[in-house]
């Protein structure tokens, strides 16, 4: 009987579930991560001299990277949501955002 309560001590009975804006947010990092670390790539094979597609690239990744921060700070208004993707979706978008106006400062 004593094995049977503590089963059920470990289960979350709750309605909640994950916010749609905050896996919409996750969801974007990947491009995003994907187009930086691609443009990254080109410019060193090319040995800094890279083409226009770097800089499209760059910014590309510049632009979903804050539309999936709003996206994601848009999804803490919600009640009742787990905020995992939210966080995590904010965190990765704010580093890729970082990464980029670091390479826009060190490039000028």
């Amino acid at each position: 009987m004593e094995k049977n309560r503590k089963k059920l001590k470990n289960y979350k009975f709750t309605d909640k579930q994950h916010s749609t804006e905050g896996i919409i947010s996750t969801i974007l990092a990947a491009p995003a991560l994907i187009f930086l670390i691609s443009g990254i790539i080109i410019s060193f094979q090319n040995k800094g001299n890279g083409s226009i597609i770097v800089g499209l690239l760059g910014f590309l990744a510049l632009v979903i990277s804050v539309a999936g921060f709003i996206i994601g700070l848009k999804s803490f208004k919600k009640e009742d949501v787990f905020y995992l993707f939210s966080y995590i979706g904010i965190i990765i978008n704010t580093v890729i955002w970082f990464v980029m106006l670091c390479v826009i400062m060190v490039g000028i």
